[in-house]
């Protein structure tokens, strides 16, 4: 037989045994995935690691994680491969924990058990709450400020306070944990503090410092402003533009008989505003110039279409351009209190130290779809004097 007829001879013999299979994933093995999380962690607080698979194209990644020697737990669903995922723990107990997690492609090929991901769970600290108190004050007075303090076992717990000027107060004595704490102090100098409280248990633990309360310590506040609109509207210093704009009704008030509607020149609040309409009330030009600190606080009520009808509050330094402050809008219906710091406008940052200023409110609408409108109340402007007479 030629060498040409033997060849074909097994090929056709290899033909009618069927098809050769090969899985094409012989030999590949996928990589487990790799864990990051932080060293030391607390009793009973959640916590994230990340977990990220290696790259296995055109599949996706499930994942599995063990916690010490106990049961694995279920399998996550699929997610996109060499994309970090987030997985969240929480222990009961103190000590050293192991963590260990794998993955399966959409094959239903398995990694090997990571290397194992150790965290030190230690007792939790005792949690202050934010503080409370004045937000300014006089240089030579005594200001009290409190905190909430939470221990999370359940221990007492002391307090001490950073006053921002330097010095801090002595721990407090014990109380039981949800216990408010009071402590007070007298800031000699004028100026911006910033005020933070620390817990600790009988355990020892300590937590950090808790978010600051700004106080503003001036020689005197002096009042700018304090309209309430129960004397008519507009009144010295104000100016409205536009038709129907804002003037008083009974209607609704957040205090007193009286607050001013976005349509009131013309309209009655039962009527809902009308299209096109943009109604505008400026406070202003007042002076700055002797101060650091300042403050706008209001009160409004709003009742619009979001997005598209909306209540907006700016301050000037030149009579033309708007710097906005913030916005409300939407079915809130209730009276919210707002505050403008002055040493913080959007665009412009500290207006204090300026000659004139003025504050304002224009409220906007669109073609279609009224509602009741917004409502002013309560408008105070406050502004603190460092310098002495």
């Amino acid at each position: 037989m030629s060498r040409s007829r033997l060849v074909l001879t097994v090929l056709l013999l290899l033909l009618g045994a069927g098809p050769v299979c090969v899985h094409e994933d012989a030999g590949e093995k996928l990589s487990p995935p790799v864990i990051v999380g932080p060293a030391v962690w607390y009793t009973n607080s959640l916590f994230t690691i990340s977990l990220t698979g290696g790259r296995v194209e055109g599949r996706r990644l499930s994942y599995q994680v063990m916690v010490d020697t106990g049961a694995p737990e279920s399998w996550t669903a699929y997610f996109p491969d060499a994309e970090t995922i987030r997985h969240y723990l929480c222990f009961t107990t103190t000590g050293v924990h192991s963590v260990r997690a794998r993955v399966r492609d959409t094959k239903g090929l398995e990694s090997d058990w990571s290397a194992p991901y150790q965290v030190t769970i230690v007792q939790s600290p005792p949690m202050p709450e934010s503080l409370a108190g004045p937000d300014a004050g006089v240089a030579g007075y005594e200001y009290q400020f409190q905190v909430r303090v939470r221990d999370p076992d359940g221990d007492s717990v002391a307090v001490r306070f950073d006053w921002g000027d330097g010095t801090v107060s002595p721990w407090s004595g014990c109380q039981p944990s949800g216990s408010l704490f009071s402590l007070s102090h007298v800031y000699q100098d004028t100026g911006i503090y910033f005020i933070r409280a620390q817990a600790r248990d009988v355990q020892g633990d300590t937590s950090g410092w808790c978010d600051p309360l700004r106080f503003d310590v001036c020689r005197r506040w002096v009042t700018v402003l304090n309209e309430g609109f129960e004397q008519g509207f507009p009144g010295p210093g104000w100016q409205v533009r536009g038709e129907p704009t804002w003037d008083t009704t009974g209607y609704r008030q957040q205090a007193g008989r009286f607050s001013i509607w976005c349509a009131g020149s013309s309209r009655e609040p039962s009527q809902g505003y009308p299209p096109q309409m943009g109604a505008i009330a400026i406070y202003g030009p007042f002076s700055l110039a002797d101060a650091d600190s300042g403050r706008v606080e209001f009160w409004h009520w709003t009742d619009s279409e979001y997005g598209h009808d909306m209540l907006f509050w700016f301050v000037m330094v030149d009579s033309v351009n708007y710097y906005i402050c913030g916005q409300a809008g939407g079915n809130v219906r209730s009276w919210q209190r707002v505050e403008i710091d002055l040493t913080d406008v959007p665009g412009l940052g500290s207006v204090c130290g300026r000659e004139r200023v003025w504050v304002g409110w224009v409220f906007n609408s669109d073609l279609s779809t009224e509602y009741e409108g917004a409502y002013l109340d309560g408008v105070v402007i406050r502004k603190c004097v460092f310098r002495q007479e």
